[in-house]
């Protein structure tokens, strides 16, 4: 879809995987043969603190150096020290992720009132999953939080709150505190209504198991589907473009 509806008015190029610098040089090389004055990264991530951005940002010449935090999180193919940077003459600007935006206040909106038979009477709780550094999770629990007041407003909902799960996480202890966390969350909530459990995740699929089996014996709705398939994650790439088009090269950093 998105590709259809870009390829009328500039070249586009998707690159999949986790900041995966082959993918994205095809993309590149793709951009350059079409003679591109300019090319505009949107990265498709929930939050702009994290350390796949970090990488993201060191593949494309804006940070000085490889994330660490992103090859201890299982992202290694043979050490950092020996990735390349994506190669190109061209200026390169890197767009903010999803983050915050309207469109996205609007979308977990409106995955909770699927769920919803009287919104006056329940509570929202937004899950996501915390990025591996402590600042950056830090940073994306306030933004989870000030989401799902946004949510509640938006909805008319009773009371919104947000936990973070981190199933990746190496040691067993803190995956289970996370998952009690979240458990004691939605079991406090439901004593006085009904929880609506929407997640803060590009698919659904990437945090249902971890977040089903902490929440076994509670009294909630779950909400399966994540931030995308949705028309309005296309508007958000609109919009994207749009800006980053007005914004200087960042390309700072070279091999």
């Amino acid at each position: 879809d998105v590709s259809r509806k870009f390829s009328t008015r500039c070249p586009f190029e998707f690159a999949g995987g986790q900041a995966d610098v082959k993918a994205i040089q095809r993309s590149v090389d793709r951009l350059t043969a079409q003679h591109s004055k300019k090319i505009v990264v949107v990265p498709l991530y929930t939050t702009s603190n994290s350390e796949i951005m970090d990488q993201t940002r060191y593949l494309f010449g804006i940070r000085e150096d490889p994330s660490v935090e992103f090859f201890q999180a299982g992202n290694s193919r043979g050490g950092y020290n020996v990735i390349r940077r994506v190669q190109t003459k061209v200026p390169v600007v890197l767009t903010q992720a999803l983050d915050d935006h309207p469109l996205v206040v609007d979308i977990l909106a409106s995955r909770a009132l699927a769920l919803s038979r009287r919104a006056a009477d329940e509570a929202v709780v937004l899950v996501g999953i915390a990025p591996s550094t402590g600042t950056a999770a830090s940073e994306y629990r306030q933004t989870l939080n000030a989401l799902a007041e946004r949510v509640r407003a938006l909805g008319g909902f009773k009371a919104a709150q947000a936990a973070v799960l981190e199933p990746s996480a190496r040691r067993q202890s803190v995956r289970e505190g996370r998952e009690r966390e979240f458990y004691n969350i939605v079991h406090t909530l439901s004593r006085s209504g009904h929880v609506l459990v929407v997640p803060h995740v590009l698919s659904g699929g990437a945090i249902s198991r971890p977040a089903l089996r902490a929440l076994k014996g509670t009294f909630m709705r779950y909400q399966e589907k994540g931030l995308i398939p949705d028309e309005r994650i296309v508007r958000w790439i609109e919009q994207a473009v749009a800006a980053g088009a007005r914004l200087p090269g960042m390309k700072v950093y070279k091999d």
